[in-house]
């Protein structure tokens, strides 16, 4: 769970270089380890303490890992004193080829400015903004539904074999990149790209180090080159006019700039896998938690059936816009999926000395983490069943005590990360994870390939900027369409709708 914060930590302490002076009396309590380096980081994976907060202390490096739900939240409001921007920064500077002009408008402007990370902050605005509700974001919708059902459409009523992980995920990122770059996208022409994508997203954190990518990292740096050349010549081709809003922003923000297309840093991938990395583990999970549980399964089915309306013979209209409203059982369903399989870990710099709350003194140069599984997986904040799986917890919070309520929704529950850095993109990956679960649950069978009971599969620990876990190994079913929708085409109605409602904030 923690791979994603300790490539971070490697990376950014060779930029920062931090005081080995002891700790301040004022500082968060040490966490000691008896080895100098590998104690500490397998202190990070299996400590377990009851601190608020907490300093580790790798080399000369100063890490304060933060559980307390309430400290979470007032770092994130902080966004002055402690920030994200450091480290994007320097992890783009390792994965991306971006030249020096490019690089210095990155670069942080003289301490004390007004916004000392302005361009970063308006790209991240401009892109932002066509991910909010609105016609931007309900087209996207619309385009990623429609495309992954249109890939469905040679499942028969006979059965076949998949793999059920990699053909999620392969049809998934088809969908996705068609929903941001359009039908002419490099991702539905060649789907080896796919392939390319998943090498590219497993060696993402060696790759960040930027040390021999094609001797430590070969796949991860073939793959990551192919999709740069596939999405080079599909700028060049002047493609991405039928592009979302999302896209044609960024690159009128580089444009704005001065920054030719030939000149724009090249990070397809990773916006890509941003768009795939967690949500394609996220749909897979919501399938399997609910395959393994029959009375569930049928309940959903019946819940879905009151968004679903059959037009003429052979068309089938989704209203995804209603799911807030209509099925509160399948979105307490998707929040309990995620609040059992993210274990996103939260990371800042600390930009000067800060007391965190009148108590915690943060010193300037330290690495922050704020853990979300201590906090998803807390006995405290979701009692005494806290690690069972619990489909209908999310349908009784309303019903919950006030100070309960508070503790879950206020930094108990953060699977989108939170502060300036929330995940713009979550309304979209929502939407898209709801929408073809609803469209697979409704419209089609699956069976376990021996022909006995589902089995849930083991979960890993995730990698680098990966927030939801992958299975252990992936699981053959069978698949077939059912018999009352052979042939039927789906139509889906997006929005505005009720989004809100099932989103988690």
């Amino acid at each position: 769970m923690y791979i994603t914060a300790l490539v971070v930590i490697l990376i950014v302490a060779a930029v920062w270089k931090l005081s080995p002076a002891p700790l301040d009396p004022q500082e968060p309590p040490s966490a000691f380890s008896k080895i100098p380096l590998i104690g500490h980081l397998i202190g990070i994976i299996s400590y377990r303490t009851q601190w608020p907060i907490f300093t580790m202390s790798v080399f000369s490096w100063r890490i304060y890992v933060v559980t307390s739900p309430e400290l979470v939240q007032a770092i994130h409001r902080n966004t002055k004193a402690f920030s994200f921007d450091p480290i994007f920064i320097n992890v783009s500077q390792r994965l991306f080829k971006i030249d020096k002009a490019t690089l210095k408008l990155m670069m942080p402007h003289p301490q004390g400015s007004p916004n000392e990370y302005e361009y970063i902050h308006s790209l991240e605005s401009a892109m932002s903004s066509a991910m909010i509700r609105g016609p931007n974001l309900e087209n996207m919708k619309h385009q990623a539904l429609d495309r992954f059902s249109s890939l469905l459409e040679n499942i028969s009523a006979e059965e076949q074999s998949v793999k059920l992980f990699s053909w999620i995920g392969d049809h998934f990122a088809d969908a996705t990149a068609t929903a941001l770059w359009g039908p002419d996208n490099p991702i539905s022409k060649d789907h080896s790209l796919i392939q390319n994508l998943w090498d590219f997203q497993a060696d993402i954190s060696l790759l960040s180090l930027a040390i021999f990518p094609s001797i430590i990292a070969r796949k991860g740096h073939e793959g990551q080159q192919r999709l740069d050349k596939a999405f080079q010549n599909y700028y060049l081709g002047g493609h991405f006019t039928k592009a979302s809003s999302f896209i044609q922003n960024r690159i009128n923000s580089y444009l704005a700039q001065g920054i030719s297309i030939d000149r724009i840093p090249n990070c397809e991938g990773a916006i890509l896998g941003a768009g795939t990395m967690n949500s394609v583990p996220a749909l897979f999970w919501l399938i399997c938690f609910i395959l393994v549980d029959e009375r569930l399964h049928v309940a959903l089915r019946e819940e879905l059936s009151s968004i679903t309306t059959k037009i003429g013979a052979q068309t089938v209209c989704l209203n995804t816009s209603e799911l807030g409203r209509t099925c509160p059982l399948f979105t307490s369903t998707f929040h309990e999926v995620l609040r059992f399989t993210n274990a996103e870990v939260g990371n800042r710099i600390v930009m000067e000395d800060t007391l965190l709350e009148g108590r915690w003194l943060l010193k300037k140069d330290a690495v922050i983490q704020t853990p979300s599984i201590r906090r998803h997986m807390s006995r405290e904040i979701w009692g005494p069943d806290f690690a069972t799986f619990n489909p209908r917890r999310f349908m009784d919070r309303k019903s919950q005590p006030k100070d309960v309520q508070k503790k879950q929704w206020q930094g108990g529950f953060t699977p989108f990360g939170g502060g300036r850095n929330f995940c713009p993109g979550r309304h979209f990956a929502t939407a898209e994870i709801l929408g073809v679960a609803a469209i697979l649950l409704t419209g089609f069978e699956f069976t376990s390939k021996d022909g006995g009971v589902f089995k849930m599969p083991g979960m890993c620990k995730q990698g680098m900027a990966q927030q939801v876990k992958q299975p252990s190994k992936d699981v053959e079913v069978l698949i077939k369409r059912r018999r009352e929708f052979e042939g039927i085409k789906w139509t889906f109605e997006v929005g505005p709708g009720t989004d809100a409602e099932y989103l988690a904030y």
